[in-house]
């Protein structure tokens, strides 16, 4: 039996209708708390939109574990490009403040106390710094599961990954992990998508001008999308290949598209206008 979320009523549905829905057009109204056999079903907690349903003991389901996994391992992969980054774009940049040293949530915890005990006027950590927020979600786990009689923190974030990757399973069965495991997930999706935006490699899609052809027919505009020419390494490829942004397109949602020139000819329109 499948189920969705309802943002209306923040519970999850069936497909199934109430017996008193009148409404043609439901998408299903009846409350999900039986599967087909009567037996109460639970929903994962990680993420509240998540439709998945678990076996007894578990608190959140193999999608959002590889979820956070996934996010974990983008976020070594990026820092480890981010020095070449920073040599390429400043010392100012953000690549250069990711690539230099970072200090983990104790020993920034600590410093910030020291400081405000000789009176100086601190800032609230920096939980965009990955170590940091890391660690300090390390610290905590560690604190919980009593693992933390050797090691408080792991010396750096690649340790750090490794040991919430390895640990991971272990608090899905956690009842009282579970709220743990939701943090953990949100702020690696953060983390992932600021290293990434500072790596220029992020996975949100670069949005243009509302789309003109909608405009012209009074229709509620969605704003452009751009997409990249193809370029790959791969000998055996067929496609054209582009080095520059002469194969880039932009297009709307309902399927509309110009090439990367015709988009500068517009924007370019545009700002004659205004």
């Amino acid at each position: 039996m499948t189920c969705r979320f309802d943002r209306t009523t923040g519970t999850h549905l069936t497909r199934a209708c109430l017996a008193n829905c009148l409404d043609p057009a439901c998408r299903g109204c009846t409350p999900c708390t039986h599967d087909t056999d009567g037996n109460p079903v639970r929903h994962c907690r990680t993420r509240t939109r998540c439709t998945s349903h678990l076996a007894w003991g578990e608190y959140a389901c193999p999608t959002c574990l590889g979820k956070i996994r996934d996010d974990l391992t983008a976020i070594v992969d990026a820092l480890a490009l981010m020095p070449d980054e920073a040599i390429e774009r400043g010392i100012n940049s953000e690549p250069a403040n990711l690539a230099g040293p970072h200090a983990d949530y104790v020993t920034a915890q600590w410093r910030l106390v020291n400081a405000a005990r000789n009176g100086e006027q601190v800032e609230e950590l920096d939980l965009r710094d990955p170590y940091t927020c890391l660690t300090m979600h390390e610290r905590t786990i560690r604190e919980d599961l009593g693992h933390d009689s050797l090691v408080l923190v792991s010396p750096n974030v690649a340790a750090t990954v490794a040991y919430l990757d390895w640990v991971l399973t272990d608090l899905a069965h956690l009842e009282d992990q579970a709220d743990a495991l939701a943090a953990l997930r949100d702020d690696a999706a953060k983390l992932r998508n600021h290293v990434e935006a500072a790596l220029r490699d992020s996975r949100t899609p670069d949005r243009g001008i509302p789309c003109p052809t909608c405009t012209e027919a009074h229709k509620s505009a969605p704003r452009l999308s751009r997409r990249y020419g193809h370029w790959c390494a791969r000998p055996d490829c067929t496609r054209p290949h582009y080095i520059d942004d002469r194969g880039d397109t932009w297009r709307c949602t309902v399927g509309h598209e110009w090439s990367h020139a015709e988009y500068e000819e517009l924007l370019a329109g545009r700002q004659k206008v205004s």
